[in-house]
């Protein structure tokens, strides 16, 4: 690649902006482009407008206002003989540099106002100068950049075109498509000829974006598809379990065991999302798939978001295996080293079959003997480099699960866009489940729903965004804390008995469980907890879930906390308690109770993020170039596989990586 022709100092102000090389620079595309093909007159039409104008001097002079120095240049128009007025502040030296030019020609372009002082004026025009040719086209506007000014910037790019730039495409491609010389296109990015050659430009630039894009999600896809996947046939154990349960599973649990059971049966690759509302019974399926792989000789691993949930996994796949041969452990950070030691010489040892774990699972210490299935559970609880830290863990290319009633926006895209996630929607629920009822209150008192399903013998949630009073922050100011909420509710209802208890994250895993325990047998009727409940927690007879500040909340939290109250037979409430009445994420809420419909919104709201790197969510303008250009994007997908059977597409990414500065999607 070539260097750009700046100083070093001015190089390293592009670089913070991943523009490395000359080949780079000349594909910026400008902020917009200043029309000044067609001299305008000065007239009352075009008042408060950006105008080019041609006009005659007539005189100069300085003088001061609010303390700013004036250079006033008095002039007429060339073609409408109206008088006015350029007017520049802090440039007192222009009088004396167009003293002597009293009489000529001035080209001129900026807004033109209508001044009661000065009558028609341009104040600080964007050009201004005797050469009437010099700006007469399309001028490009680029980003300002601090320290490097506009006209250093714009001689940067043309001192790129003296260059014998790298083309990213071979000659005998691109003449076949007609495709322009990249250097030839960013030409008519910088010095358009017709609008029409501007389009043709801009077209091919996102072409060739769009042939980056779908040239890496082809390659990673092909990658993939040509890694050596376990066998797992064997699934004797597995319908034993199955038909043991003291239920039928459903339709879509069904479908997602035998689909993907299938699938690892035959050795294919396995890359998929199981989505579900909460209570759904995603977590059963995703057993049957661990005691699958674990009969097949393969070991497989869980991993969950707090030691809650873990444990509750642990329990529930220790019943299952009683009887089958299978071995199951649980580790998580707060184990004793010497059992912990055990788990993890057994681990790679082989001996264990089944892990259940936490983020404890992704230590370097953690090393298993033939680790074939990974299951992800609540995957929009845990960053990209942590999930992809267990895929390092197989000796081959795992089958991979992950599971979430409302999935993160990069998963979605990767579903929607990636096409290397396989989506399976658990859409029916277990007899007896009935949908909550979701309610917007705008006041923080308390509602009249919760008092009545407390004395029907219910019980309920309140959720708060704060643990403490936090008195230093503007911007929690209006939040209730877990604290403060908790003498609020005993206050007011004293009176009728209930006993209400707290829980945070900032209590110990004893006092967490013995909370929930406390909870769970109906010792306490109301637990005032923050999002340490969103996950893992189970009370059927829990009919109530209160949100405090719901605005504060995301969508994935606000769906995964109302999924609290649906695990059992009696109708249940959602109370969405904020100030803010135009929330968007609050009406989502309201109108919907499916977590595939509020994930999609929230992949609107939130932007997709690198479904080839690692960042969750944010813009990316690939996908929006995808999603804008839909058929634009077929044809770049059919080019990439043109290139990829001639050869070339590893040397097109190649070239491309070393232009963009190796771009993460």
């Amino acid at each position: 690649m070539h260097k750009i022709n700046l100083t070093t100092a001015q190089n390293k102000i592009l670089e913070k902006a991943k523009i490395t090389c000359a080949e780079y620079l000349i594909r910026q595309m400008p902020n917009r482009y200043d029309d000044c093909r067609q001299v305008c007159s000065v007239d009352f039409p075009n008042a408060d407008k950006d105008i080019p104008v041609i006009g005659v001097l007539t005189s100069i002079s300085s003088k001061t206002s609010t303390k700013k120095p004036m250079c006033v240049m008095k002039m007429v128009d060339y073609n409408s003989k109206w008088s006015f007025s350029v007017i520049f502040f802090n440039q007192p030296y222009l009088q004396k540099k167009y003293q002597g030019c009293i009489g000529q020609n001035f080209f001129i372009y900026g807004l033109l106002q209508k001044d009661a002082q000065y009558g028609f004026q341009f104040t600080n025009p964007t050009y201004f100068t005797t050469d009437l040719q010099k700006y007469m086209g399309m001028n490009p506007v680029y980003k300002q950049r601090k320290g490097i000014s506009a006209s250093t910037y714009l001689r940067a790019i043309d001192e790129a075109f003296k260059e014998d730039l790298v083309e990213p495409l071979d000659d005998n491609f691109r003449c076949a498509h007609n495709l322009p010389l990249s250097k030839n296109a960013g030409m008519m990015l910088r010095y358009p000829v017709t609008p029409e050659a501007l389009k043709y430009a801009m077209q091919y630039f996102m072409l060739e974006d769009m042939l980056y894009f779908a040239g890496h999600l082809h390659r990673r896809n092909k990658n993939i598809s040509n890694t050596n996947n376990p066998l797992m046939s064997k699934k004797d154990i597995q319908q034993k379990i199955i038909s043991g349960l003291p239920y039928t599973l459903t339709k879509g649990q069904n479908d997602v065991v035998n689909t993907l059971g299938n699938k690892m049966a035959a050795g294919e690759n396995v890359n998929a999302l199981i989505q579900g509302d909460v209570s759904c019974g995603k977590t059963i399926t995703a057993f049957l798939l661990l005691i699958q792989a674990a009969e097949n000789g393969y070991q497989a691993a869980i991993m969950a978001p707090t030691v809650v949930l873990a444990s509750q996994h642990y329990d529930e796949l220790t019943k299952l295996l009683e009887g089958t041969g299978l071995t199951c452990a649980f580790l998580n950070g707060s184990l004793k080293k010497k059992e912990k030691d055990s788990i993890l010489d057994k681990l790679a040892s082989g001996e264990i079959n089944i892990v259940v774990g936490t983020h404890s699972l992704t230590e370097d210490s953690v090393v298993f003997r033939n680790l074939g299935l990974i299951v992800i559970d609540e995957e929009q609880r845990f960053g990209v480099e942590k999930r992809e830290k267990m895929r390092t863990k197989a000796i081959c290319n795992p089958v991979y699960v992950s599971m979430s009633a409302t999935p993160i926006p990069r998963t979605m895209a990767s579903v929607i866009y990636g096409k290397n996630v396989d989506l399976f929607t658990i859409q029916s629920m277990p007899n007896g489940r009935k949908p909550v009822k979701t309610m917007y209150m705008k006041d923080q008192a308390i509602p009249g729903i919760l008092v009545r399903e407390l004395l029907a013998g219910r019980q309920a949630y309140v959720i708060c965004p704060l643990i403490e009073e936090n008195t230093n922050s503007e911007l929690m100011a209006d939040c209730l804390s877990v604290m403060e909420t908790k003498d609020h509710y005993d206050r007011l209802l004293y009176n009728f008995g209930f006993h209400s208890e707290v829980l945070t994250g900032k209590m110990s895993e004893k006092e967490m469980l013995a909370v929930l325990d406390d909870f769970k047998n109906n010792k306490i009727q109301i637990l005032i907890s923050t999002t340490v409940v969103e996950v893992g927690v189970n009370n059927p007879n829990a009919t109530v879930i209160v949100i405090q500040n719901a605005e504060r909340f995301g969508l994935s939290s606000l769906h995964q906390l109302r999924g609290r109250v649906r695990r059992g037979s009696y109708v249940p409430y959602c109370i969405l308690q904020s100030k803010d009445a135009n929330n968007e994420r609050i009406a989502a809420m309201c109108q919907t109770d499916n977590g595939f419909e509020l994930s999609k919104l929230d992949l609107q709201i939130r932007k997709t993020g690198d479904i080839l790197g690692t960042v969750q969510s944010g813009s990316n303008r690939y996908i929006e170039l995808m999603q804008n250009y839909p058929n634009s994007y077929k044809y770049a997908e059919k080019l990439v596989e043109e290139l990829d059977e001639r050869g070339e597409l590893d040397q097109f990414l190649k070239t491309m990586d070393e232009i963009k500065g190796t771009e993460v999607f």
